[in-house]
């Protein structure tokens, strides 16, 4: 956001809990924005056409006390911005100031009609079950069905795994808008493409002109995730390759990577690495570059085999099925712990570990990402039932 992302220096600091409204022709969208030296920051956006990405203008800002923002028109048309920790805004938004600040009794889930009239109710949650333990998509949106009889408290219907409720619309992919769907899998071919997927993310806001690391969300219980890279490093320390992070202090990765060799032929080696940092974090794992892959193209490849447990491995990107696995190893890695608001990433990234000035890495050794394939293989919605079975 201009005159905001580049002064974020938090993991886990930038938008939050948006909250879309429909209003009078027009949809809404409020959220705050965390991390600035000033404080938290509320942003509003409002388009008329939601699936034209050219159609969402520039945000209006004010500062905010709490997080959790709502928008709310009065019968005489006076909107109002309602947050968690109790609060209610009087918000002038071409001036960019809270006029008024009351304080209430609210909270952060949310209550709609749909066209036909029937309640729901959207809330977060998580696929931990009560143990709190293995989560790697973080915190999820759940919807459950609301009865609300006129004069009466509403009635909320537990969540669980499988449900009932009020009719369901029919499924359609006739919709606006160019987007990928969110439950397709992604499968690109950049040798063919001029610019990365819009759906395709980085991690904090890149230095103009490079990347560190490029990645979509974990979305599946079980998945398999592979990227093929060309990798001509030259110099000690330079390493490219696969990672699924939760943040700084909670990720693994498996790259390939130029080290010094530690027999007496002296010189620099191509070889195999994974590192994990965090809770039930593996050992390090390095092992020679096979000599039959030349200097091929690498396929690295990410799966979630179960519900617990991850799989990262290397191969000769022609030679799939013969690929080295460099580790197995339990979720609790990227569940929660440093990164408890959000989900895994899955994705690719470039390092030179430290070499060069400031932000600025040596020059040579560029690195193509060639191929990247996720595939969604299952979803658990109880600790043991799983679609498809």
């Amino acid at each position: 956001m201009p005159g905001a992302s580049q002064q974020t220096k938090g993991q886990q600091e930038g938008f939050y809990a948006a909250t879309i409204r429909h209003h009078d022709g027009e949809f809404w969208v409020v959220c705050e924005y965390l991390g600035l030296p000033d404080g938290m920051l509320g942003t509003v956006f409002k388009t008329s056409d939601p699936f034209d990405a050219a159609g969402w203008g520039d945000p209006y800002t004010f500062p905010t006390p709490n997080g959790d923002l709502d928008l709310f028109w009065d019968d005489d048309g006076q909107m109002y911005i309602p947050g968690g920790g109790h609060v209610l805004l009087d918000v002038d938004l071409e001036a960019g100031t809270v006029v008024n600040n009351t304080f209430l009794w609210a909270g952060t889930g949310d209550l709609f009609q749909d066209s036909d009239g029937n309640w729901w109710g959207v809330a977060l949650t998580t696929r931990s079950g009560p143990e709190w333990r293995i989560y790697p998509m973080g915190r999820e949106t759940v919807m459950f069905p609301v009865t609300w009889r006129e004069g009466e408290w509403p009635i909320l219907e537990p969540v669980r795994g499988k449900m009932s409720g009020w009719p369901m619309p029919a499924t359609s992919r006739d919709l606006p808008g160019d987007g990928p769907f969110n439950s397709d899998p992604d499968s690109y071919d950049f040798t063919t493409l001029s610019s990365i997927p819009r759906n395709l993310i980085h991690w904090r806001v890149p230095t103009e002109g490079t990347f560190s690391i490029d990645a979509s969300p974990q979305t599946d219980s079980l998945f398999t995730f592979q990227a093929v890279i060309d990798a001509p490093l030259t110099y000690v320390d330079q390493e490219t390759g696969v990672t699924f992070c939760l943040t700084q202090f909670n990720h693994a990765d498996v790259a390939i990577v130029i080290l010094p060799k530690t027999d007496v032929s002296g010189g620099n080696a191509r070889m195999l690495r994974l590192r994990a940092t965090g809770e039930d974090a593996p050992a390090e794992n390095l092992v020679n570059v096979p000599e039959a892959w030349g200097d091929d193209p690498i396929r690295f490849r990410i799966a979630k085999v179960n519900s617990t447990h991850y799989m990262m491995a290397a191969s000769q990107a022609s030679q799939p099925d013969q690929q080295v696995v460099m580790s197995t190893f339990s979720a609790r890695l990227v569940s929660g712990q440093s990164g408890p608001f959000k989900g895994l990433l899955v994705g690719t990234y470039a390092t030179c570990n430290g070499a060069g000035s400031g932000v600025n890495s040596p020059s040579g050794g560029d690195v193509w990402v060639m191929e990247w394939l996720y595939e969604g293989k299952g979803q658990y919605y109880t600790a043991t039932d799983q679609v498809p079975e």
